[in-house]
């Protein structure tokens, strides 16, 4: 009895799984299971554009055996199940939701140096793989001679004689993928840098942008897409019902990445009697509507737009009110 834990980093791909395993041996029959964890997260894909990869949650358990009466014959079971909606347990051209798979395996050792053998393996999809393989064994310390004596195969398959043998477990990374968003599109503003007069910002982040009216903004788009965008529009959400003019935006002009802008004058601000109804009179949240022609849709994040009163005007209109009263 024992247990084993492994850590699996592919060189190659930056790929990390963690590894649990439990086994039971003794003369000539082993049994053993083993669990996988990714440690690694999504990244894009070396196999397929516009996807993303990492390695796949799954388990194993597995059975191998001797005939105590001909040590030189041996076999072996393996059932084995994955996690994912696009998994590759039988390769990149076969991607499999929740995969699994039987492997019957038969085995010959005519002497304890060498052992060949050839596996089968069938799963989900109809899936199947045939596969023959060699293996060598050389264990330093023990004179070759010994190595190459059919009469000591016996031995090697006996509880001392395989203490050095490996554990039984998936030493590859199974790969699970998934498409990227077809879509997406982020939405910022920032203040124009033409403005005549740069007091008129009052407030400028990528979410928010408070100035007065006539004050430039540009707004700005990251848009990432596989396919052909066939529709875009604006929609700027005001409480009060009134109506921000948007600049005209064409889906054919629209590019991959982060050079797509717009200019906006701010509107008029309006007064109102009361102080909750003129914030909404002044204030839009405006995102951006997407959809390509694979008919997939995206919006992008709410900005904020407000329009607050210039100080002169306000000025002049209680200086007014003060002359009247």
């Amino acid at each position: 009895m024992g247990g084993n834990i492994f850590y699996d980093y592919d060189f190659t791909r930056g790929h990390r799984r963690l590894g649990l395993g439990a086994e039971a041996w003794t003369d000539y029959l082993k049994f053993s299971g083993n669990y996988y964890h990714p440690l690694s997260d999504w990244k894009d894909s070396e196999d397929f554009d516009f996807y993303e990869e990492r390695p796949a949650r799954g388990w194993d358990i597995r059975a191998e055996a001797w005939l105590p009466a001909y040590p030189q014959l041996g076999g072996k079971i393996v059932f084995e199940q994955y996690y994912g909606n696009e998994v590759a347990l039988f390769g990149t051209d076969n991607l499999e939701k929740d995969p699994f798979a039987v492997t019957l395996g038969v085995k010959y050792q005519p002497v304890p140096l060498i052992a060949v053998g050839t596996d089968f393996k069938a799963g989900t999809g109809d899936n199947t793989d045939l596969s023959v393989n060699a293996t060598l064994n050389y264990q330093f310390g023990v004179p070759l001679k010994d190595q190459l004596d059919p009469d000591k195969v016996s031995a090697a398959h006996s509880l001392m004689g395989s203490r050095h043998d490996f554990v039984e477990r998936n030493n590859f990374i199974v790969l699970e993928y998934k498409e990227k968003d077809p879509l997406d599109v982020t939405l910022w503003l920032k203040a124009d840098t033409t403005n005549e007069h740069p007091e008129c910002v009052i407030k400028d982040t990528p979410e928010e942008a408070i100035g007065l009216e006539k004050c430039k903004w540009t707004i700005n788009a990251l848009i990432n897409h596989h396919y052909k965008i066939v529709a875009a529009s604006w929609q700027a959400k005001n409480n009060a019902a009134r109506t921000l003019v948007m600049p005209v935006i064409k889906e054919n002009t629209l590019t991959e990445g982060n050079n797509n802008h717009w200019n906006l004058v701010l509107p008029a601000w309006q007064y109102s009697s009361d102080k909750a109804d003129q914030e909404k009179l002044n204030t839009w949240r405006v995102r951006l509507a997407l959809e390509d022609e694979k008919g997939n849709r995206q919006n992008s994040g709410v900005v904020e737009i407000t329009v607050q009163q210039d100080r002169k005007i306000e000025l002049i209109v209680n200086n007014h009110r003060q002359c009247t009263g």
